[in-house]
């Protein structure tokens, strides 16, 4: 950070935040939807290095590096992000503080984030007091020397990075560069370099999601941008369907797991304690070292408090998950000991497990949670389906 003292000045610092980042979990609380990348460049983008190595996690090496930069008591930090990246810093968040910094987490909105952020017209910079900033950015060009390299580390608008000389030197030889190869060449050095230096805490490329309603012939762009031109609608979509009078909606209220409804929470906490509890914990802590894989090739359970990625997930898919099973979800070569309860609970009994779960969670992973909930309720309401790719 270019302020006068920064401890982000001393590299070790840089790369211990790097280390301290678990980015297929991070991927994973995100269901799936990331490719991890070494440095700035997306995987597809001109200039991307295939044989780049993405920093690793590693928590004893990202805490000895912590203690080595001089601080073995841990550093505070003030980590901050857009609303829209709200989920990715509560997981940043946890992640960092297992590795030894105490994290200040600020969930800020658009313009108060890019008031913070933007160099533009800041008067003093030096002024500002957080160390980390989450951003997401697309670059349209498919030219990253410009809208990555001089936008947020070569005198660009959100430039905070107190660069060596030699990225600024192989800069200005990547716009000499007439030849595609040569200038791809200069490029993937710029990020060996931008790599080695933990300029920036490296995560991952979004995949783009589209929910898009079954009567619409949806055309998706390589830029991912939505020019609707080649958009239309089918025969059977609302705006256009010739009916009689309004749907008379289903009569059927569906069941919920509501965390405040204490009749449903007492019969969820007796169902937990006679089936989850030996696997989940008695407190919903889970199995030790569940992150890793056992010799059998299975994940030890999770736990389904505030610490695990249980919060997550929507209300319909937690359901689901507990009637039919985990492994019917799961991605690639993960294997699960959870088996679906469909012949040994009732539809309502699960629903009071889940009420139990999520009463045990503070309110602000509740509200978190119930904002998953609302997102998933929408892409059903208007008929479409979220589908995750998986890197």
């Amino acid at each position: 950070m270019r302020k006068p003292g920064s401890p982000w000045q001393d590299l070790r610092l840089r790369q211990a935040v790097n280390l301290a980042i678990d980015r297929p979990e991070l991927i994973q609380d995100l269901k799936g939807n990331g490719v991890i990348i070494p440095a700035l460049i997306p995987v597809q983008a001109f200039g991307y290095d295939p044989d780049l190595t993405p920093y690793p996690f590693d928590l004893a090496k990202a805490r000895h590096l912590l203690q080595e930069a001089g601080y073995p008591d841990g550093l505070v930090l003030t980590l901050i992000a857009p609303e829209d990246l709200e989920m990715q810093a509560i997981s940043i968040s946890m992640m960092l503080e297992q590795a030894g910094f105490q994290v200040d987490f600020q969930v800020l909105d658009q313009k108060t984030f890019h008031r913070l952020t933007t160099l533009d017209g800041m008067a003093q910079p030096a002024r500002q007091t957080w160390d980390i900033a989450l951003w997401s950015f697309l670059d349209y060009l498919n030219f990253p020397v410009f809208l990555f390299y001089h936008y947020f580390a070569l005198d660009g608008p959100v430039d905070w990075v107190d660069e060596q000389p030699v990225l600024r030197q192989l800069y200005t030889q990547a716009l000499h560069a007439v030849n595609p190869d040569q200038q791809q060449a200069v490029i993937r050095q710029m990020e060996r370099h931008t790599r080695d230096q933990a300029y920036f805490l490296f995560l991952y490329n979004p995949i783009q999601l589209y929910a898009v309603n079954k009567a619409v012939a949806f055309v998706p762009q390589v830029t991912t941008l939505l020019p609707l031109a080649e958009t239309s609608v089918r025969e059977e979509h609302w705006s256009v369907r010739q009916t009689a009078g309004p749907e008379t909606p289903g009569t059927e209220q569906a069941l919920r797991a509501d965390p405040h409804n204490r009749e449903q929470v007492a019969v969820g906490q007796a169902v937990y304690a006679r089936h989850c509890a030996a696997c989940h914990g008695v407190n919903l802590e889970g199995q030790p070292n569940w992150r890793q894989r056992l010799p059998t090739g299975h994940y030890p359970a999770p736990p389904h408090d505030a610490t695990g990625h249980t919060w997550h997930h929507p209300d319909r898919y937690l359901f689901e998950t507990v009637k039919y099973g985990w492994q019917r979800f799961a991605p690639p070569g993960y294997q699960s000991n959870m088996q679906g309860f469909q012949d040994r609970l009732t539809d309502a009994e699960i629903w009071a497990v889940l009420a139990f779960i999520k009463s045990r969670w503070p309110p602000a992973i509740q509200a978190q949670q119930e904002q998953v909930n609302r997102r998933a309720q929408a892409v059903q309401q208007h008929g479409g389906s979220v589908q995750t790719p998986r890197p």
